[in-house]
């Protein structure tokens, strides 16, 4: 096949050979996915297999990881085959990891996390999957989302049902983490997104494919229907406050049966403020403190610690919980 046209010039090759591992046998018969997660605890982690579990070579990873924060998550697919084997998925990831570090000259594997057609789920960058490592999946927004990418190419076939209700299970438990509501927006790289978005949305690519990007509304429903109960975007307001003028309150956007807990201490003090009850449905919560000590007299300099936690009333699953700092200046 020929092209009218300039020949492009500079281009380059990258053969990747993965490799063996022992992590491929062991895949073969692993025939786990998050179809068992708990139920009766939607927000309990799901089953995600290590690096080790791929035959990651730890060796070739550059420096430590980075952290950032999680308003929101990217979905993305590896624009790869579609038929592999069980056994064939550690290999698939290792020559992704190869690529990415020897070929781009990145630090690490771009992705957060990987699922394959199978539904299982994979640690993609290192640093722990519960925290908010930044990974490099979409330029711009990398310190603000996790990405997931689905080893396949959606643009060609349809993805297994297995895939993504995997990635909307992930996408509860990691985004309830980090108090994220999956339908709802956020400023994300200084623009208003929706929270769960394909990469198509923050970069110049068709990445995730039509066929997942047409089911990204049914993954953001389903990720919230999981969460269960929830707090979304917990804040307080002000942060630093002047002795002896007023103090702060706690705004938080609940959702289900929920019993909740604000409590405010000090190292000095110990806790000076514990408040208590139950909400149901979608709700908008303030917790207000008024800058006083458990005596009424005006909290002294320092800093507080504020602790939101709470569970599901019903079920009594615990719920991620969150803090912040008040600091009150002289």
């Amino acid at each position: 096949m020929e092209s009218a046209g300039a020949r492009p010039q500079g281009l380059e090759v990258d053969v990747i050979d993965p490799g063996t591992s022992t992590a491929d046998a062991t895949a073969g018969s692993d025939t786990t996915s998050l179809s068992t997660a708990d139920e009766t605890n939607p927000q309990k982690r799901p089953t995600i297999h290590s690096r080790a579990e791929w035959g990651a070579d730890e060796s070739i990873r550059k420096g430590d990881p980075d952290y950032g924060e999680v308003r929101g998550a990217v979905l993305h697919h590896t624009a790869g085959v579609n038929g592999y084997s069980r056994e064939e998925a550690p290999a698939i990831m290792r020559g992704i990891y190869e690529f990415h570090v020897n070929g781009r000259g990145w630090n690490d594997i771009g992705y957060n996390v990987l699922v394959d057609r199978f539904g299982r789920l994979w640690e993609g960058r290192a640093g722990g999957v519960d925290k908010a490592v930044i990974g490099a999946h979409a330029q711009g927004v990398n310190s603000q989302t996790f990405g997931i990418s689905a080893m396949g190419d959606y643009d060609q076939t349809a993805a297994p049902d297995a895939m993504t209700t995997s990635i909307e299970r992930l996408m509860a438990w990691k985004l309830a983490r980090h108090h994220v509501d999956p339908t709802a927006k956020a400023t994300i790289g200084g623009e208003w997104l929706p929270t769960v978005v394909g990469h198509r949305s923050v970069g110049q690519t068709t990445c995730p494919g039509q066929y997942l990007a047409a089911r990204l509304p049914e993954i953001r429903t389903d990720a919230q229907a999981r969460q269960g109960t929830a707090f979304y975007t917990p804040s307080t307001s002000p942060r630093r406050v002047a002795y002896g003028t007023g103090g702060s309150a706690l705004q938080v956007r609940t959702t289900g049966d929920i019993t909740w807990r604000v409590r405010i201490s000090s190292k000095e003090h110990g806790v000076i403020s514990d408040r208590s009850s139950t909400r149901t449905g979608d709700t908008d919560l303030t917790v207000t403190w008024k800058g006083r000590l458990a005596d009424g007299s005006w909290a002294p300099p320092g800093e507080y610690e504020v602790l939101l936690s709470g569970k599901d009333t019903s079920s009594g699953a615990w719920i991620p919980s969150w803090r912040d700092t008040v600091t009150v200046t002289s």
